[in-house]
């Protein structure tokens, strides 16, 4: 989950910076305009509901994974009080 996450942010970024290429593009060649370009404020609100889906899967993921290890852990205390058992009754 946690290159899943990585690689999300880096592509988060990377279409900030594409971005920020094509602006600078446009400026140098302001004549030049191609239809169907995103707007700042389209690319922004990606950018930010790309963010907050992120930050949403990893508190899920995190919320997931702790209960996990706190199954394990329960199950580990079973496993002990059996083999406690067992040891008792010679077995």
């Amino acid at each position: 989950m946690d290159d899943d996450i990585s690689t999300m942010n880096s592509d988060v970024t990377t279409l900030e910076g594409d971005f920020q290429s094509l602006t600078a593009a446009e400026a140098a060649l302001p004549t030049h305009l191609p239809t169907g370009l995103p707007t700042v404020a389209q690319v922004n609100q990606g950018s930010k509901a790309s963010s907050g889906a992120i930050a949403q899967a990893r508190q899920t993921y995190s919320g997931y994974l702790a209960q996990a290890k706190t199954w394990v852990k329960t199950a580990n205390g079973y496993s002990s009080t059996a083999q406690s058992a067992c040891t008792k009754t010679g077995g």
